[in-house]
């Protein structure tokens, strides 16, 4: 299922939410167990990755804020503060929305914390992207 709608059922509609766990987790009961992939593999693959997102992120936001500071019509000062604003108050809010302990499973793979870490971590780009956005301002 696309991530985009199970993170909308998170917050909008937590029922289909169980319903598209339950249905994940029926899919995951036939799935062969397998060679697991060792932890030190998956660390150094998450590092990179997320040293790739937020240098992304951080190239997006302030070639953005480029952008702005150019517009002859914009208000830089003012569209800073607010980008600062709505920056920190997502990352505040990312930070306090977060689940951990009272989701979390055995093996941290059900759907449920899935959505949470998809909601966590996009909540967490965009404040980011908007903060620094606001730097060139």
């Amino acid at each position: 299922m696309h991530t985009c709608k199970l993170c909308w059922y998170a917050m909008f509609s937590p029922k289909k939410l169980v319903e598209a766990q339950e249905a994940d987790n029926t899919g995951r009961a036939v799935l062969p167990a397998g060679d697991r992939e060792h932890a030190a593999f998956r660390i150094h693959r998450a590092f990179w990755a997320s040293a790739g997102l937020v240098m992304v992120t951080a190239l997006l936001g302030y070639g953005a804020g480029l952008l702005v500071l150019h517009c002859p019509w914009c208000m830089a000062s003012a569209i800073a503060r607010v980008l600062q604003l709505v920056g920190a108050v997502l990352l505040l809010w990312a930070t306090l929305f977060v689940r951990g302990w009272d989701i979390q499973t055995f093996g941290g793979t059900t759907l449920s914390e899935r959505v949470n870490q998809w909601l966590f971590r996009g909540l967490y780009i965009v404040g980011t992207f908007l903060l620094i956005m606001s730097l060139p301002l």
